[in-house]
């Protein structure tokens, strides 16, 4: 990676790593490999980029219903996904960011 921060006399950047990725999620989650990071230093940001959002009216009461995953760092190589509701499936973009 070039250097060029500290060649114009900035700062050297606080980010050592980010990875990214989509992953697929169906009713029993799934995972993404990953190179290690440190788990002290790093965190997970995700979004649903397709998913199920509807809206029902049984016995004229309404209920919302949406398919949402939740991204967490398993450990030091692995991202895990699991499903908000069991219905369905979305996909998944997901970012970690490590600092140094």
């Amino acid at each position: 990676m070039s250097n060029l921060s500290t060649f114009f006399g900035g700062a050297p950047s606080p980010v050592a790593s980010i990875q990214r990725g989509v992953t697929a999620v169906g009713g029993s989650g799934a995972t993404a490999t990953i190179n290690a990071v440190d788990l002290a230093k790093s965190y997970i940001q995700a979004t649903c980029s397709q998913g199920e959002t509807s809206l029902y009216t049984p016995n004229y009461r309404a209920y919302g219903y949406s398919v949402l995953a939740n991204a967490t760092l398993t450990n030091t190589t692995t991202v895990t996904l699991t499903p908000g509701q069991s219905r369905g499936g979305s996909t998944v973009a997901w970012e970690v960011i490590e600092y140094v």
